[in-house]
Parts: C-alpha cells; structure tokens; sequence
C-alpha cells in the first residue's frame, strides 16, 4: 500500500540522498528510468530495509598508474586528459605465426593524477600504437609486454590538445628538485609564510620563486617551490636572502662613542634603541680602571638592521646616567646569517620525464568496504570493452557492478556480497555475446535482473562535488583532443562511441523511509485494492487480511 511518508533508500546527485518513492518495475520504467533523475542507484522498493547497502562500480578507466618522481605534474602543464607517447624502437610484435619489428610509439591519455609517497602518480588508458610513417593502430593494454604497456625506465612526452609537446613554453631547466640548507631560528617570526620569495644570487638561470614557512619555534619548516624558473642546472646553489624571511641585516661592524664615567666593569648583553628597523642586537661593554670604554663585542647580531642605523645604549645600563652617559653604537656593516642556500637537485626538460614506478590500475582496486578489504580483482577479471560495442567501432563502455550489505544491518552478515552484476555496458543498445538477446545495458538490466537497485541517472552527464566523481575521456577524437563529456555520455547506442569513465567508486544507500507513526491509512489501503478490481487482469482468489488499523470500524470495513 501507497503512504506519503515511504521513500526508497538512494543514492542522489550533488547529496547523499533525495525524496524518492518509486514503488515498483512498472513505475520506475515510466517515470524514474531516464538522464533526468536526480539520483543514481536506488532501492527497489520503499522503506528504511535497504539502507546502509553498498553499491560499487568500476570501469576501465586506466590500465597502468605511473610514477615520475615529480611533486607537481600541473605545474607543468600534465592535466587529466593530457596525451602520453614513448618510444618504441625495434620492438618485437607477434603476428600470426611471425613476429614483425616495430618502430613509433605507444599512445595513451592521463586519466587521474594522485600522490604517492615519492611524488605524483598518473593513472593512464593506453589507446594504440603509432608506427614511424604515422599509422595508428588501436591496441588492448597487455601487462609487461612493451609493445601493449609502459614499462619502468620509459621515457614519457606529453602532448595537449594540439598535439604540441607540452614544456615548449618553458624552457629547458626548470627546478624540479632542490635541498636547502636553512638559516637562522627567528623567534619573532614564529609561524610566518614567505610567498613567492625570489632568489638573489647563484645558479645559471632565472625565474625561480619560492614560499618559506617557519614553525612555531621560528625555525624554518619548508621550502615549497612555486615556478621553477629556467636554465638551471643541477648543483646550482640559490641565495635567498634573510631580509625577505624576516631576517638578515645582522651587525657585523661598528663604531662607538661614549663618556668615561666610574670604575672598571663589564656590562653583558645589553641592548638598546635602534633608529631604523633593526631588533634583537645585544652587546657586552668593558669599561677600564678609568670608567673610560674600552671593549664593546657583539652578543646578538639581530636582525634587519642597515649600515648607518645607531644604536642608542642608556647610559643607566652601562655604570653612568642616562642622556649624559649614554653609549651610542653606529652601523658600519651588516652580513647574513639568516639566508637560506638552494640547492638544486633535479631539472625537467619538462618535454619528457621518465617513469620511476609502475603498478597495474586494476590490480590495485577495492570494492572500498569498511568491514574488510575486498579487491576487485577477487570478483572479476577487469571489466573491457564488450564484444557487442567493439564490433560497432566503440569503445570502453564495459562496467561491473555489485551489490553489498557492508555493515550487515539488511541480512546480519557483515561484507555479504548480494550481488554480482559483471559485464554490463554504458550502452543502450549492447546485447550479451553470450546469452542473446539479453540486455546488457546496465540500467536494463539491473530493472530486470537485480533484486535490490534500479538506476538513474548517469554519472557521465557532469562532475559530482559531493560523491567526488568526473567523467574522464578514455580517448581522442582526432589526434591528441580528447573527447568531450557530451561525446562519452552513457546510454548512446555503441556504434562510433568512446564512453567516458570514472573509475572505482563505492555509493552508500541512505535516506529510505518507512509507513508514518500511524501506519497504513484505510485510504491507501482502499487504493490499493483498487488495483485488483479487474478480474480479467489480475486473477485473485483471496488477500490476507494483516493487521488491524487504528479504531475498531475502520478494521471492519478494512475486512469488508
């Protein structure tokens, strides 16, 4: 029976959730199975019983994630959607029954960017194989083959939509690597930030900025480049000055003048009133037999001080009386013991960079549980471009999808698998290869055969802030321009389409909801059985009664 408060566990667009009541087969196929639903999996039935159920899906959005050692491949123009090549030269291919010698290169495109512990990592789709007199053929990734993967030690370039190498606009020698050895600890500059601090001196190029940041002790915590300028080299030492991190300037040399006034004494770490910038210099004074000044030394060099600048020590602090006595220091030379030295340790041609690690995509790839680790690899092999849409000249539309009780509320087994839905397809039109003519098309199938979700709409219709899910070209439409979002869309026939991807990605159920406090209302249980009067449409020989409703007469004309 129908009851305003119902609502099927989902999963919604931009939300967790959304109000959504589709209360069987018929009306989800009518009104709820179209790109215009703002949700993307829901329960098949209303009701609080789904909730906490798992959906996870992957597709074959990357073959191999690459490791390049470099801690910002955007700063060097390396984006999602960016065409990858390396070389091949004499490569041994097989054939049928012969092996033929290849020379070109491997072609692919960036599909993610993430981090590892030794800088970026690019997730890639390798796409074909370009031969030396420009013939493209279309190849299907075979792990630690060198003809269909990328291996350790490849040579990488990248090319934009344009087919340009990407680090023309930047020449040869940008920092990508450094050391530094840091200056001083300035306590009154504790937790300060230095942005785009340039260096002053050393090395053979130019451009280079930086941000500095120190710690609450005033030390300095990290360097972080921020342009890695051009035409250094490796070894190149770069001079930042401490006078743009809150230091620099510290005394080095000066005069004095000053009364004679009492006896022999020294007067340690003594300070007085600058009249420039300077802070923190202190200094011990001996006086001789005759009160006369004969030994000033520095203690503290302090900071930003200029050459010039004096230093006025009252006369109270040294033996005699203020105004009258007071010892006045004159600047004659500062020096830097604040500066922090760079040195360089790794330059990028940024045209090509060279592979430090290589790992399988799927290999790596869990169904993203928090009762256990479940790897996708357990469940099926990775999910290809099916047989049905490969025939038509399209590609990347295959997807598995699998239903989990992850918490064990809907059946008490926490991590049961309810579901395996393996080898369906973002197109409408795909057809099993190996059961026609059944539907593989995903939200077909899954109406037909799943027994817990319907979808909605697509996640390849635009980029989701809250599920953090984008659509990502799996391909180029010509040269190195990748498709664009509206070309990938999911639920296009096969014929000519390269469906967008995006990747492993788990959904939680939430937001289902049961009858009201008051339960089911005689109205909506004579709506319901409205739907029975028609005898020569539904054959019924009898209805269980169930339960009772509120009052008295409202169960007996339930019974009626």
């Amino acid at each position: 029976s129908d009851n305003d408060a119902l609502n099927n566990s989902n999963v919604a667009v931009e939300s967790a959730s959304t109000s959504l009541k589709i209360k069987n087969f018929d009306d989800y196929t009518l009104n709820y199975s179209d790109e215009s639903q703002t949700y993307y999996y829901s329960s098949k039935n209303p009701g609080t019983w789904a909730n906490g159920l798992k959906v996870c899906y992957i597709d074959d959005v990357a073959d191999q994630i690459i490791g390049l050692g470099v801690t910002n491949p955007s700063g060097l123009g390396i984006n999602v959607g960016v065409g990858v090549t390396t070389p091949l030269i004499d490569v041994s291919i097989p054939g049928d029954g012969v092996t033929s010698v290849f020379n070109g290169y491997l072609k692919g495109i960036i599909t993610e960017i993430g981090t590892s512990e030794t800088g970026s990592q690019l997730s890639i789709k390798l796409l074909s194989r370009v031969s030396s007199d420009g013939v493209e053929t279309s190849i299907t990734y075979n792990q630690n083959n060198s003809f269909a993967s990328i291996e350790s030690g490849d040579t990488l370039y990248f090319n934009d939509s344009n087919g340009d190498l990407i680090g023309l606009a930047n020449p040869e020698g940008f920092i990508e690597d450094f050391t530094f050895a840091p200056g001083s600890t300035i306590l009154s500059e504790a937790n300060e930030t230095y942005t785009a601090v340039s260096s002053t001196a050393g090395g053979t190029g130019s451009g280079a900025t930086f941000t500095i940041t120190r710690d609450s002790s005033g030390d300095i915590d990290d360097v972080v480049v921020v342009s890695g300028g051009s035409g250094y080299t490796v070894g190149d030492q770069l001079l930042i000055p401490g006078s743009l991190i809150g230091g620099g300037g510290n005394v080095e040399t000066f005069t004095f003048s000053g009364t004679s006034v009492g006896a022999a004494a020294t007067f340690t770490d003594v300070t007085g009133t600058t009249s420039g910038n300077g802070v923190g210099a202190s200094f011990d004074i001996e006086r001789d037999g005759s009160g006369a000044i004969i030994d000033i030394t520095i203690v503290e060099p302090g900071f930003r001080y200029s050459v010039a600048d004096t230093i006025v020590i009252l006369g109270s602090n040294v033996g005699g009386s203020d105004g009258t006595d007071d010892v006045t220091i004159t600047i004659a030379g500062v020096t830097d013991n604040d500066s922090i030295l760079v040195t360089v340790s790794e330059v990028a041609g940024v045209t090509e960079l060279s592979v430090t690690s290589i790992r399988d995509w799927y290999n790596e790839q869990t169904l993203g549980l928090e009762s256990s680790v479940v790897f996708w690899r357990s469940i099926a092999d990775k999910p290809i471009t099916t047989g049905y849409t490969l025939e038509r000249n399209g590609r990347n539309d295959g997807i598995h999808i699998v239903v989990v009780d992850d918490s064990g509320e809907v059946t008490g087994i926490s991590g049961n698998i309810l579901e395996k839905h393996l080898g369906l397809s973002k197109a409408k039109d795909a057809v099993s290869a190996v059961n026609s003519p059944t539907r593989i098309w995903y939200k077909d199938y899954l109406a037909n055969f799943s027994n817990y979700i319907f979808a909605g709409t697509s996640p390849s219709e635009a980029s989701d802030s809250f599920h953090q899910t984008s659509p990502k070209a799996t391909g180029f439409s010509s040269g190195f321009t990748p498709f664009l979002v509206a070309d990938g869309l999911w639920g296009q026939n096969a014929n000519n389409t390269t469906f967008s991807s995006i990747g492993r990605k788990t959904y939680n159920l939430v937001g289902g909801s049961d009858y009201n406090s008051g339960g089911v209302t005689l109205s909506d249980l004579s709506t319901s059985y409205d739907l029975f009067s028609n005898r020569d449409e539904i054959d019924v020989n009898f209805l269980i009664y169930g339960p009772s409703l509120l009052s008295e007469l409202e169960s007996q004309a339930k019974a009626n």
